[in-house]
């Protein structure tokens, strides 16, 4: 059985040796229904899609929708900080302790949203909100300078008084998820999963997830996280201003949304669904 993530040559080579073959799919290609992507549809015996949304988008490019299993991707194994560490993160970046902290995670490009995200921290101050934020990541390898800048040049003009932290890269996210109240996801192009969500939920924090792509398959709404059109800041800011008005029900939604994903997407359970889907296809 050969297992494909991304090589199209393994395709080909499962197919002229006659060999089983299962395509694992992390998005489409671009077009999804150029000619080469049809061709390459055509091939495998079956499918992983980490969504519905990619399966979707697939079958409508001509795979077919029999073939497909959507497993979503797993969390990973993690072991939370003492609380000492997370004061000692929390005072080494400044930190209000009084107040919550409300974070984006993903490299700082433009159709991850961060853009829109600060505007959106900006209408919350306009109405008075007080909070702590980060934005974790770099500016993608150097590739998006202009991007990070006009979010840098953003901030600094009207939250300047406000603690804003940039981390840059960071090796280990999962630290500053554990520091984190809400997660905002704020992808402004369809994304075929957001494991940020995922890993938000994980760490205990509120999630406010993108309309566009995998996010509002990932929770139940108004239950383990919310959903928000980031296209509109003035949306973001509502969904923020809830948590921040609701303390309670943050703490549900974190709290519900963190037993979500430790009972239904954990490592264990993603291979017992790759197991059962080899099985049926040797």
């Amino acid at each position: 059985l050969i297992h494909v993530n991304n090589s199209r040559d393994a395709l080909i080579v499962a197919r002229l040796t006659r060999t089983k073959c299962i395509q694992h799919l992390h998005g489409w290609e671009n077009p999804p229904d150029s000619r080469s992507a049809r061709f390459y549809y055509k091939l495998p015996d079956a499918f992983i899609s980490i969504s519905h949304v990619v399966k979707d988008i697939v079958v409508a490019a001509g795979a077919d929708s029999e073939k497909i299993t959507v497993i979503h991707n797993p969390i990973a194994n993690i072991t939370p900080q003492t609380s000492t560490k997370v004061d000692a993160l929390k005072n080494k970046l400044n930190l209000d302790k009084s107040l919550l902290t409300i974070a984006i995670f993903g490299r700082v490009i433009e159709w991850k949203g961060q853009y829109q995200f600060v505007q959106a921290l900006k209408l919350l101050k306009d109405k008075g909100y007080e909070f702590n934020a980060l934005i974790v990541g770099d500016d993608g390898e150097g590739l998006n300078k202009d991007y990070f800048s006009n979010v840098k040049s953003y901030t600094e003009t009207h939250l300047s008084d406000y603690n804003i932290v940039f981390t840059g890269y960071v090796s280990e996210p999962e630290k500053y998820y554990q520091i984190s109240d809400v997660v905002v996801h704020a992808s402004i192009e369809p994304e075929p999963f957001g494991l940020v969500i995922t890993e938000g939920m994980q760490h205990g924090a509120a999630v406010i997830v993108s309309k566009y792509g995998a996010g509002p398959e990932l929770i139940q709404e108004n239950t383990t996280g919310l959903i928000c059109d980031p296209k509109k800041p003035n949306d973001t800011a509502e969904k923020i201003q809830y948590l921040l008005d609701y303390p309670q029900i943050r703490k549900d939604i974190a709290l519900k949304g963190k037993e979500k994903v430790i009972s239904t997407m954990t490592p264990k359970s993603f291979s017992h669904q790759v197991e059962k889907l080899y099985s049926g296809t040797i």
